[in-house]
């Protein structure tokens, strides 16, 4: 079946520091996470926000993801799933 619009991937690398050992760390993962989501919406525009986002986390990554939207709400009507 074909998608009506092209669906883009995009990544975020944390270089492999244990953010489940630290909580600082976790935090700056957080931030992060929050930061390119914010870079997303706004790159995309209204092109994202009528479709939204959809965060894929494994572990901690997942973690990061559902905190990010947490850490600023308006965010989060922007995003279909985690």
């Amino acid at each position: 079946q074909e998608l009506k619009q092209p669906l883009d991937f995009w990544t975020v690398d944390f270089k492999e520091e244990l953010s489940g050992m630290s909580g600082v760390l976790l935090e700056k993962h957080v931030e992060f996470t929050a930061d390119c989501v914010d870079f997303l919406l706004e790159a995309y525009g209204r092109r994202a926000k009528g479709n939204g986002l959809l965060l894929v986390g494994h572990s901690m990554g997942g973690v990061a993801a559902v905190a990010a939207l947490q850490w600023k709400r308006d965010r989060s009507a922007h995003v279909r799933g985690v």
